[in-house]
C-alpha cells in the first residue's frame, strides 16, 4: 500500500511538473496561455498576430511590431468590459470619471478623438504639447501606440506604464471610448 502511495504522488508530481512545463513554454512562444483557436472560433486579436500578418520583435510581449498588425482588427476585438478592469493599472495616476481631478497624469474622461494634451489644467511634457499644437488627437491608432511604449511615442512624457500586450491595449481603448 506504501509503494503504491508513492507510485501515486510521484505520478501527480510528474503530471503536474510536464504541465507547468508545457504552459511555460507555450508562454514564452506564444504570449498567450489559451490557443488562438477555441473550438471552430478563431480569436481575432490572436489571428491578427499570427506570423503570417506581421513579423516578430522585441518591442511587443506578443513577439509582435505593432505597426505591422492589421489594427481595425486589433481594435475592433476589444472589449470594453475588459478594458475597465486592465484600466485598474492606470488609476495610481489617472482617474476616469466626468470632471473628475488630475492626478500624476491627467483625467480620462473623453479623451478618445479628443486633442492630444486635452486639458488645460493639466501640465503635460513638451512632446505631448507639440502634438497638442500640431493639431493631433487621441485616434485609436495613437491611443494604441502610446499605450505600447510612450516614451517612444512621446519623448519626456511623464507617464512611464507600457501596456506591452496588444489585446489589453484594444480593450482599454475600448473602454476609454465608452467614457463620453
Amino acid at each position: 500500500m506504501k509503494n503504491l502511495m508513492r507510485v501515486f504522488i510521484v505520478t501527480v508530481l510528474a503530471a503536474d511538473l510536464f504541465a507547468i512545463v508545457y504552459f511555460t513554454g507555450h508562454y514564452v512562444n506564444t504570449g498567450h496561455f489559451l490557443p488562438a483557436q477555441h473550438g471552430n472560433e478563431t480569436n481575432p486579436v490572436l489571428a491578427a498576430l499570427t506570423p503570417e500578418t506581421a513579423e516578430a520583435s522585441d518591442s511587443d510581449a506578443s513577439g509582435v511590431e505593432a505597426k505591422d498588425v492589421d489594427m481595425s482588427v486589433v481594435l475592433a476585438a476589444g472589449d470594453p468590459t475588459l478594458g475597465q478592469k486592465i484600466s485598474n493599472k492606470c488609476k495610481a495616476c489617472h482617474t476616469f470619471d466626468s470632471g473628475g481631478p488630475n492626478k500624476t497624469g491627467p483625467n480620462l474622461w473623453n479623451i478618445v478623438g479628443g486633442p492630444i494634451a486635452h486639458l488645460d489644467s493639466f501640465s503635460y511634457s513638451s512632446a505631448l504639447a507639440k502634438r497638442h499644437e500640431a493639431g493631433d488627437t487621441w485616434t485609436e491608432e495613437n491611443l494604441y501606440h502610446f499605450l505600447e511604449n510612450p516614451k517612444d511615442f512621446a519623448p519626456g512624457t511623464k507617464m512611464v506604464l507600457k501596456i506591452r500586450k496588444s489585446e489589453e491595449r484594444a480593450h482599454l481603448i475600448a473602454y476609454l471610448k465608452t467614457l463620453k
